[in-house]
């Protein structure tokens, strides 16, 4: 169950005026990692299709970090090797909080576990089962809180949910959680469809994908 100050101090940092263009960046990613699929025989393949769900992964990381180059969203982005593996993540900043890039097959969900979502995830040192200390308390408990930007794809590609939400150190709870793909759907307010990808995109997303593909020799990926 989410608490309350921590619910606060997430939506502080990636608040709720951004979240329109947050759900944006997300369908565009989808759009450019569907689109490569489809128009590279390698991946058509029923081989290629075990990629779907790192590729799409890519695209949102793809299409985020150029939304947050571009102005459009506030986050500082970096994308950075794993400290696992081989595999990249992009490292997502507001202030002192970070968040990074999941796929989940459900809103409520949490992601597939890995070594490092665990060790990333001890950022949120905070022992559920203790009393609650006074707010103000609570707040400067965690110097920096770690979140997960979570979405969810359906077979025909429709985005299924968009939500930030912070885990909490070990057990599988939210210590904070908001869906905001539900309520930017709830508000009424229309979201301008996103532009077919362009070729310049297309080719530097695709080289991207490539090279990860050809480097790729374990599973160790966030």
């Amino acid at each position: 169950m989410p608490i309350p100050a921590i619910q606060l101090r997430m939506r502080s940092a990636f608040p709720a005026p951004t979240d329109a263009m947050v759900v944006r960046a997300v369908r565009e990613g989808i759009l450019l990692s569907d689109d490569l699929i489809r128009n590279t025989p390698l991946l058509s393949t029923l081989i290629g299709q075990d990629y779907r769900g790192l590729i799409r992964r890519a695209g949102v990381m793809f299409s985020f970090h150029e939304a947050c180059n571009r102005g459009d969203l506030p986050f500082k982005t970096t994308i950075r090797q794993m400290h696992r593996g081989h595999w990249h993540l992009l490292d997502i900043a507001s202030g002192k909080e970070r968040a990074q890039i999941c796929r989940t097959e459900e809103p409520d969900a949490f992601p597939e576990d890995t070594p490092v979502k665990q060790d990333e995830r001890l950022a949120n040192q905070f022992d559920l089962f203790e009393s609650l200390p006074p707010i103000e308390e609570l707040l400067l408990r965690i110097p920096r809180l770690y979140v997960w930007l979570t979405f969810g794809v359906d077979r025909d590609g429709n985005l299924t949910h968009v939500c930030w939400a912070a885990p909490a150190k070990e057990e599988k709870q939210w210590i904070a959680y908001q869906n905001i793909l539900r309520r930017a759907d709830e508000s009424g307010a229309p979201l301008a469809p996103p532009p077919a990808p362009d070729p310049t995109r297309r080719l530097r997303f695709k080289e991207q994908i490539e090279e990860a593909i050809e480097k790729k020799d374990d599973k160790s990926f966030a």
